[in-house]
């Protein structure tokens, strides 16, 4: 599993649209010598967005999440409106 599919399936669990983590995928195949760094960064900034108050949200609090797909949307006519891969 890619490292963006990860990503977005630490976010799906973490705000209760995933009910059942994947089990399919096998770690030892998916560390990349960048991924230390990546998780240092993010905790970084996490640890920052806690100092300032800005975490933890609220329950209740709604927010939006832009990316790629927001910017390059496109439409296929089969449900499908954005990036799947």
């Amino acid at each position: 599993m890619a490292l963006k599919q990860m990503i977005l399936n630490s976010a799906l669990w973490l705000s209760g649209m995933m009910t059942q983590p994947q089990q399919h995928h096998n770690p030892q195949k998916e560390v990349n010598p960048a991924m230390p760094a990546l998780l240092r960064e993010t905790a970084a900034q996490g640890a920052v967005l806690l100092e300032n108050r800005v975490l933890p949200f609220a329950k209740g609090t709604k927010i939006s999440l832009f990316g790629r797909v927001q910017q390059d949307y496109f439409f296929t006519g089969y449900g499908s409106g954005g990036d799947v891969n």
